[in-house]
Parts: structure tokens; sequence; C-alpha cells
């Protein structure tokens, strides 16, 4: 949206208003909520195309309902801090000293694991994430499902490539903020 001022008086006192529009904007709690609603409803837009989730799954999912957003006096944190308790997971002992207690599943989502994680497009290199802790390659491994649908049925992978939620909800911003900043200031 561009705006047109006349380099008049008239037109120097619609830039001053517009200004002082917009500094009022930046302080105002609810111009932040407006963002941040607009931030959450496409991250559950993003989750529903990348996740292959349906209504019944994202009630009981971990990841789904570990979604969470902050509003601070300057900031917006939209983050998922999901996790995988690995005491619980039906394993070797020996493997399971290979992970923390608590497995970041926020990250695996977002970047991925084992060999098919490893191949993730527009991740660098991350701090403190390793693709393939047991050292599996393009091989994978085994895993028992312990989910109460599936019986206990053994599944073979090599990874899980990662789904860059929180990535492609950066581009969305990044692509539409000024739209609601002017969609916002045309409320008020």
């Amino acid at each position: 949206m561009n705006y047109v001022v006349d380099i008049s008086i008239n037109g120097l006192d619609s830039v001053q208003k517009y200004f002082y529009r917009y500094k009022r904007l930046i302080a105002d709690r609810a111009f932040r909520e407006f963002i941040a609603n607009k931030c959450e409803k496409q991250l559950q837009v993003i989750c529903y195309q990348n996740l292959n989730i349906n209504e019944e799954q994202v009630k009981n999912s971990n990841y789904m309902n570990s979604m969470h957003t902050e509003i601070d006096n300057d900031y917006i944190y939209i983050y998922n801090d999901s996790e995988i308790d690995i005491a619980s997971k039906n394993m070797e002992e020996v493997t399971k000293e290979n992970y923390p207690a608590k497995l970041s599943l926020a990250k695996i989502v977002e970047y991925g694991i084992g060999y098919t994680g490893k191949q993730t497009p527009n991740v660098t290199e991350l701090e403190n994430w390793e693709y393939d802790v047991n050292n599996h390659g393009y091989k994978g491994w085994y895993y028992k499902d312990n989910n109460y649908n599936s019986n206990g049925k053994f599944y073979w992978t090599n990874g899980f490539e990662g789904r860059l939620i929180f990535y492609k909800l950066k581009e969305y911003i990044e692509q539409n903020i000024s739209k609601w900043v002017y969609e916002y200031i045309d409320k008020i």
C-alpha cells in the first residue's frame, strides 16, 4: 500500500498523523495480539499441510498441543516445546543411553532425524542437534510402535525429513507482515 502526500501544510499534517498512528500502533498490545493471532492461524495451516494430520489426530497430538504464543512488551514468541520421554519408549536400554531423557519432538519435526532428516533442505548446521545418534546411516533401523492401534507392530525407517514448520511460518510472516499492519491500521 502506498500513501500519496501533497507537499503542503495539510499534506505534512497528514504525514505527521500517519507517523503518530504508527508510533501508537507499535506500543499497542491489541496490535501485537492481532499479529500473534494471524501467525497462529497460519501456523495451524502450515501444520495441516505438512504433517498430514486430521482433526482427531490433532486432539491427541503431543506436538500440536505443545504450541505456545507469548506476548511481552517488545516481542511475540511462537514456539513448540514438545518432547519425547525416552524412558517410556520401547527400546533397549543401551539405545536409550544415546538420547537425552527428554528428546525434543519439536526439533525432530522441524529439522528431521536420521539419514533422511539430514537431507532436509534449507537447514544449516544446527547447534546441539545430531541427526543419527546411533549411526544407522541409510540402512536405517526397526522400531516397535507402541501405539494402541498398531498392536506393537515393527516398522523400518531411516529417519524423518524435517517439515520446517517454523521456517515456513517465518517466510509467510515476511511476505505478509506489511499487509497485516495495513489491515490493522485500517481498522483503527
